[in-house]
């Protein structure tokens, strides 16, 4: 069976029980993983890749190998490769799966942006909310500089983007109201404020 075909198989609520085990602490990003899984739901693997996943199963320990340093075609079109009497259930390897996919970014998109930026200089606190400031206020954004200034100097603040993966079927706007409500476990006693923006890609064919 191959990693496509093993997704295919399995629904993201199945195996998000699996999945909160592996990243205790980090429940407010579950909503990330449900977009990759949404992605590769509808992503075709590579036809020409041929390549293998290991998993490892010692009791209470399980280790995938091959999984996270790939594109995600490649990685779709992996076979994986299961120890003798292994007791694992699809769900459960599923979620190992897109945990393990997702190392370096939640997308194809992110991937590549994350490899980069791994290579470059660290941004410094104030230089990276300068970065989000001049992101939100590009032209023909409602947005001015005079709005979000006061982001400079914020103790505390999270950045969280939401993509509304529908692979045409369903409500985009319904779609991130579920990532919202139903996939993400956000602690807001340290909010006070919240910045929203939407920005919404047309097709133009």
């Amino acid at each position: 069976m191959t990693v496509k075909e093993l997704i295919m198989e399995v629904g993201f609520d199945d195996l998000l029980p699996y999945l909160k085990e592996i990243i205790v602490g980090h429940f407010d990003n579950i909503y990330a993983f449900r977009e990759a899984y949404d992605i590769l739901r509808d992503m075709q693997p590579n036809p020409e890749f041929v390549g293998k996943v290991w998993i490892e199963q010692e009791e209470n320990w399980i280790s995938i190998q091959s999984l996270d340093a790939d594109f995600w075609e490649n990685e779709l079109a992996k076979e994986l490769v299961l120890p003798q009497n292994a007791t694992l259930s699809k769900e459960e390897i599923a979620a190992h799966c897109i945990y393990d996919i997702t190392f370096y970014g939640f997308s194809p998109a992110e991937r590549i942006e994350n490899f980069w930026k791994s290579h470059a200089p660290i941004q410094s606190k104030i230089e990276r909310r300068k970065s989000i400031i001049q992101e939100l206020t590009v032209p023909g954004s409602s947005f001015m500089y005079k709005d979000l200034a006061y982001l400079l100097e914020v103790e505390y603040g999270t950045q969280y983007d939401y993509h509304s993966i529908v692979n045409g079927q369903g409500n985009r706007l319904a779609y991130i109201t579920a990532s919202m409500t139903k996939y993400q476990q956000l602690d807001i006693s340290r909010y006070n404020n919240a910045i929203v923006c939407i920005r919404v890609l047309l097709n133009t064919r």
